[in-house]
């Protein structure tokens, strides 16, 4: 493996995007062929950098908040307990570190790729930056709004708008596309306030769970590093905390939980109290021990239950009505789907009595090896993150909308997008 290589995947084991582009760059293309179109990209959660509001300094999104502070990642939780939240977004992350032997891209792979092909930064091809540790809803309505706000092409034309959406942007692009800037509620009445400045021409999904995945629970539940050797490690009432999480857990499914024989369990994610029950993210022990020396941050258990419902209710309203055809997909907007198919996925959990409590297992732990039986129930072809059936997850008139145009490449969640082959694709589907 390239030393550079080995370094990323050492050093930036992203939620986004990591590894190594390599091969071929799209050839660029004649000035007519992108005359009159605009490119957006859109990172998916922890794609774009969070700065001190007061101070401008970046908590997240360089090389040192990978590693520090070493504060559980207490310094990006959003308060639920009363104290003020002094974070705000800055600009989609595209190369992280500056030393070239510990220096990873992000999204830089992609923007080059655009502009290889002639599309210029800040022009034509726009980076949405966003606090992906919201509510998507809003950030989808942030993102229609910045649609609208496109400049006319010369002469007073209407820009073709080309929507590249990673991994959780799926649900601001097609909230975005099919609402606009609408609420929930306005949303559920079927109401639209499409962008008039700009049309919206194409949307490629690219390593998207349409359908939410099971893992977010594990990362909810778990806590995870971003960096696995001596990384910044983010504890799981840290990750409580974060909306949007909740908004990419798969709604609507009645089969999640197992027990170590494979059989179904009646147990409904989308409900406050079986958190509490099972012991789930901030109700665990050890969580719950911590979080409670931060009131400040998580509020009492009272407050968390409350808070947790309110998350879980909306996100289920947010997947319902994406799956309808409450605001059906726009029959001149091409919708393109590039996805991983090549890993086993993890699509269920097993739920074991533990002692007096519970204990929640999912694909790849220990405990696990015991069971290979198991395997086949409790995962499925996808990306990693994505599962097939999740990339599929969409209303009836995006399936229409989509036809055969779901193209697959290797890699996983993490390194399709840096993939040469992935790369010209994505190229190619602004210029059709």
């Amino acid at each position: 493996m390239p030393r550079a290589c080995l370094v990323q995947a050492l050093a930036l084991t992203l939620v986004l995007t990591g590894g190594c582009a390599s091969g071929r760059i799209p050839v660029r293309h004649e000035p007519s062929a992108i005359s009159g179109r605009v490119v957006v990209f859109v990172p998916g959660i922890t794609g774009s950098e969070l700065h001190d509001r007061e101070s401008g300094r970046v908590q997240w999104g360089n090389f040192r908040s990978l590693f520090l502070p070493r504060d559980g990642g207490y310094g990006l939780a959003v308060p639920i307990g009363g104290a003020e939240d002094r974070l705000e977004a800055g600009a989609p992350l595209l190369r992280v570190g500056t030393i070239p032997a510990l220096r990873g891209d992000v999204y830089l792979p992609i923007v080059r790729a655009y502009e290889e092909a002639g599309y210029e930064r800040g022009k034509n091809l726009l980076l949405f930056g966003y606090d992906w540790r919201r509510d998507s809803i809003e950030n989808a309505r942030l993102l229609a709004r910045r649609i609208d706000a496109i400049p006319l092409a010369a002469g007073g034309t209407v820009q073709k708008v080309h929507l590249v959406c990673q991994s959780n942007a799926t649900y601001l692009c097609r909230w975005a596309v099919r609402f606009g800037d609408v609420s929930i509620d306005e949303a559920e009445r079927g109401m639209r306030k499409p962008a008039i400045r700009a049309r919206v021409a194409s949307v490629t999904l690219l390593a998207t769970a349409n359908g939410g995945g099971i893992r977010i629970l594990r990362e909810i539940d778990r806590g995870r590093r971003y960096v696995k050797l001596g990384g910044r490690k983010f504890r799981p009432e840290a990750f409580f905390t974060f909306e949007s999480l909740y908004q990419d857990l798969p709604a609507g499914r009645a089969d999640l939980f197992v027990d170590a024989q494979g059989a179904p369990l009646d147990i409904d994610l989308f409900d406050a109290n079986s958190w509490k029950r099972y012991g789930w993210s901030i109700f665990g022990r050890d969580a719950a021990r911590r979080a409670a020396r931060a009131p400040e941050i998580f509020g009492d258990e009272a407050t968390r239950l409350a808070v947790l419902q309110r998350f879980l209710d909306r996100a289920k309203r947010m997947q319902a009505v994406l799956k309808s055809d409450a605001a059906p997909w726009p029959e001149d907007t091409r919708l393109v789907s590039l996805q991983g198919r090549s890993h086993p996925t993890m699509n269920r959990a097993v739920v074991l009595r533990n002692g007096g409590g519970w204990r929640t297992l999912f694909l790849g732990d220990r405990e696990l090896a015991r069971h290979p039986e198991l395997d086949g129930i409790l995962s499925e072809p996808g990306d990693i993150h994505a599962s097939i059936s999740s990339q599929m997850t969409l209303s009836s008139s995006e399936l229409r909308a989509l036809g055969d145009s779901t193209h697959y490449f290797e890699g996983d969640h993490l390194t399709i997008a840096h993939q040469a082959e992935t790369l010209e694709m994505l190229v190619e589907t602004t210029q059709e």
